[in-house]
This record gives C-alpha cells, structure tokens and sequence, in this order.
C-alpha cells in the first residue's frame, strides 16, 4: 500500500512538471478593484480620455491601470508555457502632474493577429486567431 502511495504521488508530481500548472500565481490582480473591458479588434495604439473615463464611471480616473495579455491563440498542446495572469501595460498620460479635463492616456493593445518571420521561408507570415475576433484589456 506504502508503494502504491509514493508511486500516486510521483505520478501527480510529474503531471504538474508537464504541464507546468507549478508555475502559476497563488494571487490573481482580478480579485479586487473595480474592473472594465476594453474591446480591441485590431493591433493599435489606443487612447482613452479624462471625458470617456468620466463618462463611464470612475470617480478618480488619475489611478487607471490597464492590464491584458497578447492576442495570440493558446498552444494545440499543454507543453507550451501560459500566462497564468494579466499583465500590467504601459501607459502614457497627457499630464503627468494634474490629470483632469482634456487630458488623456495612450495605450498599445495587441488585437487577435499575430505577424511572425518564418524562418524556413525568410518571409514575414501573419497568423489570425481561429477562435477570437476581439482581444479584451
């Protein structure tokens, strides 16, 4: 029975070296704040204003932070390395000091294309997303 325990509890260490499920964050940013979507078709520098942010509800616009991942479609297999959460994304404001009126904040979002070079073929090469039209920030 001893033998049959250890050989169980091998197994299940070897899955999570597999898949790296070991590598994941034990705290996820999502679990607190207040959180909106930024719907993103395309790869882009976009812009969000001191109006729009106003507009849709934040009290304090000067503490907004945008997080997300890159568009590209997850591996067909569980070898590959994931992100296990959202990334804090550089930002650029118009006014660094007081942020009101007027003002705005610059952002790149990745959409759901990816362009890669191909080495095989010494060409650029673009891959759509088979299953996303939209990425989400």
């Amino acid at each position: 029975m001893n033998l049959r325990i250890r050989y169980i509890l091998l197994l299940y260490a070897i899955s999570l070296s597999v898949t790296g499920q070991d590598s994941f964050k034990q705290s996820s940013v999502l679990k607190s704040g207040t959180w909106y979507k930024v719907k993103v078709s395309e790869t882009s520098v976009y812009k969000l204003t001191y109006e729009n942010l106003k507009s849709i509800g934040f009290e304090a616009p000067e503490n907004i932070r945008v997080y997300g991942l890159t568009g590209n479609q997850c591996s067909y297999t569980n070898e590959a390395e994931v992100d296990s959460d959202l990334e804090e994304l550089a930002i650029y404001s118009s006014n660094n000091n007081d942020f009101g009126p007027g003002d705005y904040y610059l952002f790149y979002a990745e959409g759901v294309e990816t362009v890669y070079f191909d080495e095989d073929d010494n060409l650029f090469r673009q891959k759509i997303h088979e299953y996303a039209l939209s990425n989400y920030y």
